[in-house]
């Protein structure tokens, strides 16, 4: 989940901050992941520093498949 990614179904909920706070205790870093997180991806992927990569997944979820 992402910082104003638009899902307002869960920001919309009248108990939204507690279930915000909830969230964050589970995932390893700490916070939501922010459109940045994902622009650096990005922007990391379609670098020469990449170019070894393809056909890959990359997941952006603050480590919480780790915990998993």
């Amino acid at each position: 989940m992402v910082e104003k990614d638009g899902s307002g179904a869960f920001w919309d909920r009248p108990n939204s901050d507690e279930a915000l706070q909830q969230l964050e205790s589970m995932i390893p870093i700490g916070r939501l992941g922010r459109p940045t997180d994902a622009a650096f991806l990005v922007q990391f992927l379609v670098s020469p520093r990449a170019k070894y990569i393809t056909g890959e997944n990359c997941v952006l979820n603050g480590g919480v498949s780790f915990r998993l």
